[in-house]
């Protein structure tokens, strides 16, 4: 998509066939979405994406619990059509189709027990049947159309990625390597956690103590020791080997904590070191050190005292 171009995906289709896992999807290619938007508000909402500028792509959910749907949402995609053309704009809109066999849907209601909006006092299969023919008219323009009837929510995640993600866009799956000092407390959202507080300690040498993992003296220093030749190949290894596996499942980020006491000088190594290793397998990866700094402050001042 071009740097100016504006992306819209109006997301539609049966009841039940996937609409919440769509979103979340685009959620996480970066679209702004919104749910169940009633038609008549679109050109409005539009008009202050374009003001804002910031916005460039955005997903909206519109399907039968906005009634106005089937009389207005084309009048109304028409008109923003129009104005875009007036504005010299680009828009690359798309309506994105979910479906599903009536014996699907017809299981996946009964499992969650929830009412088909169409069938609030009568038989599931008679609101599923009438949903399908009052949304004949937008399936037949739309522009991706998805069946979901045996596929499983991280399937229909990956044929949203394969239609709606760009080449030049961020990975959607990037790992998080931090550094963490455990007398700060745990990460929360840390997914992996590794001590390293069995490694020796450059604390505890006086030219080395005020400085960091970042310096060189004290990264040589950590990554010297056979102790952790040893420690790091194995666990560079495992992580290489179960990778993968999260990124298969479907998760959009990995968060790999390394611990050490202070958050200076060990954890800050293994760290830097992982974080690029971690890079050179073609993996979008991010590096930070949360109490690096904070914690080689308080040793400086301590020694000043």
């Amino acid at each position: 998509m071009a740097e100016d171009m504006l992306s819209l995906v109006i997301v539609t289709g049966m009841s039940g066939a996937g609409k919440t896992v769509a979103m979340q999807s685009f959620e996480d290619l970066g679209y702004f979405c919104i749910d169940n938007m009633p038609p008549n508000l679109l050109p409005k909402f539009w008009e202050l994406v374009h003001e804002s500028g910031k916005i460039k792509k955005v997903a909206l959910v519109v399907d039968i619990r906005s009634r106005a749907f089937y009389d207005e949402i084309f009048s109304m995609l028409s008109k923003m059509d129009e104005d875009e053309q007036e504005k010299h704009q680009k828009v690359d809109m798309k309506i994105l189709f979910l479906n599903a066999s009536d014996e699907e849907l017809v299981s996946r209601y009964k499992e969650t027990r929830r009412s088909h909006p169409l069938a609030m006092e009568g038989r599931l299969l008679d609101g599923i049947e009438k949903e399908r023919e009052l949304l004949s008219e937008i399936k037949s323009r739309a522009s991706v159309e998805i069946d979901t009837t045996d596929l499983t929510p991280r399937q229909l995640r990956e044929e949203i990625f394969d239609n709606f993600q760009e080449s030049s866009v961020v990975p959607t799956f990037h790992i998080e390597v931090m550094s963490f000092g455990f007398k700060y407390g745990l990460p929360i959202d840390a997914d992996i956690v590794m001590d390293v507080r069995f490694l020796r300690n450059p604390f505890y040498i006086k030219e080395l103590k005020t400085q960091t993992g970042m310096d060189k003296p004290v990264y040589d220093y950590v990554m010297d020791d056979a102790e952790t030749k040893n420690f790091y190949d194995k666990f560079y290894g495992l992580l290489k080997d179960i990778v993968p596996g999260y990124e298969k499942e479907g998760k959009t980020s990995l968060t790999i904590a390394i611990g050490c006491t202070g958050g200076q000088h060990r954890s800050v190594a293994i760290a830097q070191r992982l974080g690029t290793n971690l890079k050179k397998l073609d993996y979008y990866v991010d590096i930070t050190h949360r109490d690096m700094e904070k914690s080689q402050k308080k040793v400086i001042e301590h020694g000043n005292k």
